[in-house]
């Protein structure tokens, strides 16, 4: 049985001729901008060590991110750091309160001579004496 008149004009529609120019390319997306472009609010072009809108401009160029990191990834690295921190300091205490006054004096001289708190804590911690370090 043959289309109905009003859809076989659709059937045989031809569509148009395909594009000869290629479409735009994209920028490439930066993982993360500068501060002077974050506070400006201007698209920053990621190059290291000067962007180019502050060459342009005559700003100082200063990223917070590791190349290839994004503020997000950076932050959550800043924040492991300072989470291990506060362990050690949290260790460090619990010797302090624990130990016997001899070993902490002897403890908080080290520390105040230039021993590395995590140094301290780990000698400490893994049970031996302070005097001996």
């Amino acid at each position: 049985m043959p289309a109905p008149p009003h859809v076989a004009g659709l059937l045989n529609y031809e569509s148009p001729p395909k594009r000869l120019v290629p479409p735009r390319r994209r920028a490439q997306a930066i993982k993360a901008a500068c501060e002077a472009c974050r506070k400006r609010k201007i698209k920053c072009t990621g190059e290291r060590p000067s962007c180019h809108p502050c060459e342009k401009q005559g700003h100082k160029c200063i990223y917070t991110t590791a190349p290839m990191q994004t503020h997000l990834q950076a932050l959550r690295h800043q924040n492991d750091v300072f989470a291990r921190e506060k362990s050690l300091y949290e260790d460090l205490y619990r010797l302090f309160m624990t130990l016997p006054s001899a070993d902490a004096i002897e403890m908080l001289h080290r520390l105040r001579s230039g021993a590395g708190v995590e140094s301290i804590v780990l000698h400490v911690g893994d049970g031996d004496a302070v005097s001996s370090f």
